[in-house]
């Protein structure tokens, strides 16, 4: 491809340069952010957590995020607050990231024995548009793999609204026995 399309192998090159430096940076920031360990999630709670998370991510990206936690103890969260903050945290940075979103909504609740996690934003959405629960992400193999993964692997679900101007991701995560 060097010699027969030299321009279209520099441009190649150049895309492939891009992504390494946009992993690199996703890398660093991810291993920053692991710092945020459970311990640190005993002590500050829930809500100081995210707060410091959703304040990095602000600087990082350029995202401003409102973040609206339940009023219940902020400690109740805790046997899931881990959980809770990787998944805000990937779909915020999927959101900056990949739908150029400049502001992003983040609740965290309770609802019917379970604890429920939305992200919204006014980005461009996903490829696809409509409403998708779990079962129909997997099967179309849509959405973001490793916040399924994520999820599934918590025994959760992920259902995603998508339009032109905007997603919304509903997770629900089963709460922890004794919690609540």
């Amino acid at each position: 491809m060097w010699e027969s399309e030299p321009q279209a192998a520099r441009e190649r090159l150049a895309a492939i340069q891009r992504l390494i430096v946009d992993e690199q940076r996703d890398l660093r920031f991810f291993i920053r952010v692991s710092k945020l360990a459970p311990l640190g999630l005993t002590d500050a709670g829930l809500n100081t957590t995210l707060r410091q998370l959703i304040t990095r991510l602000e600087g990082l990206w350029g995202l401003r995020v409102e973040l609206h936690l339940d009023r219940h103890e902020d400690r109740s969260f805790d046997p899931l607050a881990y959980d809770i903050c990787f998944i805000v945290q990937e779909a915020l940075v999927n959101a900056a990231r990949h739908a150029s979103a400049s502001e992003a909504r983040v609740d965290v609740g309770r609802e019917n024995g379970s604890v429920h996690v939305a992200v919204a934003n006014n980005g461009r959405g996903f490829p696809f548009e409509g409403d998708y629960d779990h079962a129909r992400l997997d099967a179309l193999q849509l959405g973001p793999v490793m916040l399924k993964e994520r999820i599934k692997s918590l025994g959760g679900t992920l259902a995603i609204h998508s339009t032109r101007s905007g997603a919304r991701l509903d997770i629900r995560l089963p709460q922890a026995q004794g919690d609540g």
